[in-house]
């Protein structure tokens, strides 16, 4: 934030002091100013805005080109003003690269004097590579009409962020850093992944998603638990009759606890198939013991 306290007149640019995006991603950079009524000095009524400008690396936007503004046709198309000349002066940084890494300062024209923001916004680019989704539900499983949070993260903080969500590779019409799916049906079983860019060049891991039938998975989680009961048994049964067969049952459990463990957190595109099976796998490699 910039605020300059002249006598009676207090004229303020408002805007974060930093700024992170992620590169290839299009981000919004909000700003809000106001102007006096009436010229401090000379006395002159301010009737109207008549210029604002948007510049990078000087403090007063006067020799450097401007990012708004500019007559270079190229930067235009990358850098869009979403602001007025009354009060709103955000800006819209399309598909950044590192180049768009610097100071940025805004500026306005009045019919009686111009004024710039000295202090500006320091904005940094960050590599976009590792883009996840994450979730509090860490098994993927949901049965309907429950529901799971969803979100897209990065290095940088999404908040002023354009993200894309897919479904099967679909895009879904909600926008934003989080996903809430509800009420959830076997037609929200899926692969989600989330995107900084709505032409795909930064986008997440696919996150797999089962929404399965109550008494399906009421029936899946019975009857897995009843095996794990008897394999239990079984082995301690096993370890007190025969000892020296103690290290060959060992590691023959753990061989199909490893598998079965790098089957659930496998997370390519056949990671739906495995999941909609995850419960099943478990019953048959237990009972492969």
């Amino acid at each position: 934030t910039d605020q300059f306290i002249l006598p009676y007149v207090i004229i303020l640019m408002a805007y974060p002091d930093s700024f992170c995006v992620v590169e290839g991603s299009t981000a919004t950079i909000p700003c809000s100013f106001t102007h006096p009524k009436v010229h401090e000095r000379t006395g002159v009524v301010v009737e109207r805005v008549e210029r604002v400008v948007w510049c990078t690396n000087n403090e007063f936007c006067l020799t450097t080109a401007n990012v708004h503004g500019s007559s270079n046709l190229i930067v235009a198309q990358r850098f869009q003003y979403l602001g007025d000349r009354v009060r709103k002066c955000t800006l819209k940084i399309i598909k950044t690269v590192k180049q768009d890494a610097a100071t940025y300062r805004f500026r306005f024209e009045t019919n009686a004097d111009k004024y710039a923001g000295r202090k500006g916004v320091v904005v940094t680019v960050t590599d976009g590579e590792v883009v996840k989704v994450r979730s509090s539900v860490t098994d993927h499983v949901v049965k309907e009409g429950g529901q799971v949070p969803l979100t897209c993260t990065s290095a940088c903080s999404f908040d002023q962020l354009d993200v894309h969500w897919y479904r099967n590779g679909h895009a879904l019409s909600e926008t934003g850093p989080a996903l809430h799916p509800s009420n959830l049906t076997n037609g929200d079983t899926g692969n989600y992944t989330c995107s900084l860019d709505s032409s795909w060049q930064k986008t997440s891991a696919p996150w797999c998603l089962v929404v399965m039938e109550s008494e399906l998975l009421f029936t899946i989680l019975v009857s897995t638990f009843a095996t794990v009961q008897w394999v239990g048994w079984k082995t301690q049964k096993k370890l007190h009759t025969h000892t020296h067969t103690d290290t060959h049952t060992h590691t023959h459990t753990h061989t199909h606890t490893q598998t079965y463990r790098h089957t659930d957190t496998h997370t390519h595109t056949q990671c739906l198939k495995q999941k909609q099976f995850n419960w099943y796998t478990s019953s048959v490699a237990l009972k492969a013991y």
